[in-house]
């Protein structure tokens, strides 16, 4: 039960997520070439999607994790706290 997945859900492999780091960081790299102030806005919305992408992904793939946090912080509340604060 060590990879527990939700069946028919596509779960990209850790080279997909390289390959997407990858892409963000050449984004940012042409727009801080190009000066055109974009840079700092796009890492950090790059980084808050991936804080959110874990905390909603980690619990709904540990079942003893999600049985522990669920009843006390719903994922969606959490990613909801997290969205809030975006200025």
């Amino acid at each position: 039960m060590g990879n527990a997945v939700t069946p028919g859900v596509s779960v990209p492999s850790w080279t997909g997520v390289a390959l997407s780091v990858v892409l963000v960081a050449l984004t940012a790299g042409l727009a801080y070439h190009q000066h055109l102030g974009l840079t700092r806005p796009l890492l950090i919305a790059s980084a808050r999607a991936g804080v959110q992408l874990v905390g909603v992904g980690v619990p709904h793939q540990r079942p003893a994790l999600r049985t522990a946090l669920l009843p006390a912080i719903d994922s969606t509340k959490v990613v909801g706290l997290i969205s809030s604060t975006a200025r």
